[in-house]
């Protein structure tokens, strides 16, 4: 609102229904190219949401120079969708990394920590960020905040390709003992 100067009508109503569509375009997509390209390689399940992440970063740049809010709500949509893409992939190792009789609790615990982590902690870094910055930087805050987000998108993509290493020793495994 205040460096791009949207209201909030158009907040209301064109922010969120970006949002939501990219998240819902992220979540499908994910699971439709992991349901794909898994069958081949099951490290697929981390590589996704690694690549989709490791994207983020170019859109990030486009969003924080973008010159008006329509190009602004454009690139936030695609960070918005390929931050949406470990969904799927993770929920389907939830799910198949426990027995029968445990998977409820399993995503259960799941979806708190990423509530927690991700919808709670989230924010409120940016939130803090921001509000640190603000002296300095005024209206501009906001973007020193969402830059501060590149270590924790680099620790993601990298927390998804160690994921991929496990799921290939856990394939190693498996056929030894098959």
């Amino acid at each position: 609102m205040r460096v791009k100067g949207m209201e909030l009508s158009q907040i209301a109503g064109f922010y969120s229904v970006v949002l939501g569509g990219a998240g819902i375009i992220g979540i499908f997509g994910a699971g439709w190219v992991v349901d794909r390209l898994s069958a081949q390689d099951r490290r697929w399940y981390a590589w996704a949401p690694a690549i989709g992440f490791a994207l983020t970063l170019p859109a990030m740049v486009g969003l924080l120079w973008a010159p008006s809010w329509p190009a602004a709500l454009l690139f936030i949509a695609v960070p918005c969708a390929l931050n949406y893409t470990h969904i799927a992939p993770s929920l389907a190792i939830v799910q198949n990394a426990v027995p029968p009789a445990r998977r409820v609790v399993s995503s259960a615990i799941w979806l708190f920590v990423l509530t927690i982590v991700g919808l709670g902690g989230g924010p409120l870094y940016v939130g803090l960020i921001s509000d640190q910055a603000k002296p300095h930087y005024g209206d501009h805050s906001l973007s020193v905040a969402y830059t501060a987000l590149v270590p924790m998108i680099v620790l993601t993509v990298l927390s998804h390709i160690a994921t991929s290493f496990s799921i290939a020793r856990d394939q190693r495994l498996a056929r030894a003992v098959g």
